[in-house]
């Protein structure tokens, strides 16, 4: 349709990064915000985990080591 607006066109809160892949120590959940498909690694103990749900902070999964 000619002139049609994306209609879930989303403004993300200024804290979340909009960088793949994050990383820091830890587990993110609670602490890092993020939104669904990114993934953060956990530099010390080398551990994968991908944001599932929200646009947050929580959602974070662990999906490998």
């Amino acid at each position: 349709m000619a002139g049609r607006t994306d209609l879930f066109q989303t403004t993300l809160p200024s804290n979340v990064s909009t960088s793949r892949e994050l990383g820091g120590v830890g587990n993110p959940e609670g602490v890092v915000p993020g939104v669904p498909g990114q993934t953060y690694v956990d530099t010390v103990n080398l551990d994968l985990y991908m944001k599932i749900a929200g646009v947050q902070i929580l959602g974070w999964k662990l999906v490998g080591k």
